[in-house]
């Protein structure tokens, strides 16, 4: 669910209309982030100097103040920049979309059209988006979408039945919806990122975590492939599901980090102490830091 808003790029007589690169359009607002580019900074910025066309979107927001990203696009077929915004995100991250779409509106001199035709001035796009945020946590409360996932700036969040029974029985739901998001998003701690690879002897794929000592790391309780990583590779297609251990002898030296060893990530879950984690939203835990000796006691 979403709401995409349009903004018409102006076409100079006599010549076709320019499509802004990446950094020139993201560059309008400032604190504006991209949180869809690879982490190497070479190949980041050869991105950045890329027509907004040539990708399929770019996702942007603000860190430290979105829990959502919005979604910035160029349609060749209708020569504008589409800003989609999710439904539901914060009232935040509906505040920096907004200025975003009058910002680009104002640097192109043309107005903003939102999907079902209404028009706004660059200057005023005066859209109700509380409404649009309580229509979509009415569907985070709705029985037929238990365990709703929507994907935060930092990781996903899967709403618990604790979470959905205080939103039902806020006042303000909108702000419990957002201090709930908030907090999730904000944790002081790693998400570990999912992994990949084939054997060698009978190109079985392999689905990886890595856990690392004195590092606290939110792990899925129950292991699936990311929707971010659908497009690639499919549930059904993973052989194995392993978690790597991780251990260092001075946390400063990467040198000295080393490969514990690994385990099935189910018996990790299994044999991992009951209060060394505690469960953030339905699907996903946080595990404390953990001793060499911890670790290696997973091992045994």
């Amino acid at each position: 669910m979403s709401r995409t808003f349009s903004i018409k790029n102006k076409k100079p007589l006599f010549r076709n209309a320019k499509i802004m690169a990446v950094d020139e359009v993201t560059s309008l607002m400032e604190n504006l982030s991209i949180y869809d580019f690879p982490a190497d900074q070479d190949e980041f910025d050869a991105l950045l100097v890329k027509p907004l066309n040539e990708f399929e979107c770019v996702q942007l927001g603000e860190e430290g103040k979105s829990c959502r990203t919005f979604e910035l696009s160029y349609s060749m077929e209708t020569a504008s920049y589409d800003v989609r915004v999710f439904t539901p995100s914060t009232r935040t991250d509906w505040k920096i979309a907004i200025n975003f779409i009058q910002t680009l509106a104002q640097h192109l001199k043309t107005d903003v059209i939102d999907e079902e035709g209404v028009r706004y001035s660059a200057g005023n796009t005066s859209y109700n988006y509380e409404n649009d945020i309580l229509f979509g946590i009415e569907n985070l409360i709705n029985p037929e979408y238990q365990g709703y996932t929507i994907f935060g700036i930092n990781h996903p969040l899967s709403f618990s039945s604790a979470m959905v029974e205080k939103l039902k029985n806020a006042e303000d739901r909108i702000q419990v919806f957002e201090d709930i998001f908030y907090e999730n998003q904000y944790l002081d701690a790693y998400f570990a990122k999912q992994r990949f690879y084939q054997k060698d002897d009978d190109q079985q794929i392999i689905a990886a975590y890595t856990l690392t000592q004195e590092t606290e790391t939110i792990l899925p309780y129950e292991p699936t492939v990311e929707f971010s990583n659908l497009h690639f590779i499919k549930n059904e297609q993973i052989h194995q599901w392993l978690i790597t251990l991780v251990v260092f002898d001075d946390p400063d030296d990467a040198e000295t980090y080393s490969m514990l060893g690994e385990l099935n990530y189910f018996d990790f879950i299994k044999k991992l102490p009951k209060n060394k984690y505690r469960y953030i939203d339905d699907k996903y835990i946080l595990v404390d830091g953990m001793t060499k000796q911890e670790l290696e006691n997973l091992l045994k």
